[in-house]
């Protein structure tokens, strides 16, 4: 059978200065027939601690100037080495020149994506420790929640955050929900009442998975999806 997908998982760390994919893997990924789908799974590629400035972009990184876009299906990313703006430029640079991208992982992200292009309608979603820190404005303006159909986050604060700048109106397509927590604190009445009435706006929903402390969540917000398995 032909090779339909790779992974590939690499840690900036142990060699900062190298690039994280071959160049024998590059050239057979961006030249195979059928394309073969790329998958990065929790790599902290943006950079050293030796490279980050004010100006940089895809080309001063080697890291990233390495990752075939077009090929590019999953994206995982740990917390950058290199920290402030000029970072999550790069990686809204990476994400807006990757149009097959369908998944994408925050892991202990902080922060917020700039840039002049709207990040591709991506499928699965996961927050995992990572803040939320958008504005409704800002996500109308950089994310496009329209093909969503995975939604995890850990951390029921931040899935509140996620919550109140993305109204679960607004993600037609969502079919799959988990919010881990990661500590055992009690939930409050306003985060109770938030998730809610999230739940009621996507009743489309064919999975929920909460595992936290939400009480006393309505009933009336699990009883109207009719659908789950």
């Amino acid at each position: 059978k032909p090779l339909i997908a790779a992974s590939w998982a690499y840690w900036d760390d142990v060699t900062p200065n190298k690039s994280p994919i071959p160049t024998v893997l590059q050239d057979f990924i961006r030249t195979k027939s059928p394309p073969v789908r790329l998958y990065i799974w929790r790599c902290s590629i943006l950079g050293s601690r030796t490279t980050a400035t004010q100006t940089q972009s895809i080309p001063q990184f080697p890291h990233i100037a390495s990752i075939p876009t077009a090929n590019l299906a999953g994206l995982s990313m740990c917390r950058p080495l290199s920290r402030g703006r000029d970072v999550h430029e790069v990686l809204a640079e990476l994400i807006t020149s990757s149009p097959n991208l369908e998944s994408l992982e925050l892991f202990r992200m902080s922060g917020k994506f700039y840039g002049d292009r709207r990040l591709p309608p991506i499928k699965h979603l996961s927050l995992s420790r990572s803040a939320w820190t958008y504005t409704a404005d800002e996500v109308s303006r950089i994310w496009d929640f329209s093909r969503l159909e995975t939604l995890r986050i850990t951390e029921r604060s931040y899935s509140v955050d996620f919550m109140k700048s993305v109204p679960g109106k607004t993600l037609p397509c969502l079919k799959r929900l988990t919010i881990e927590m990661i500590r055992g604190l009690p939930a409050t009445e306003g985060q109770v009442e938030m998730v809610g009435r999230f739940l009621l706006e996507t009743p489309q929903l064919l999975e929920i998975h909460l595992t936290i402390a939400l009480y006393p969540l309505p009933i009336a917000s699990i009883a109207r999806h009719s659908s789950l398995r």
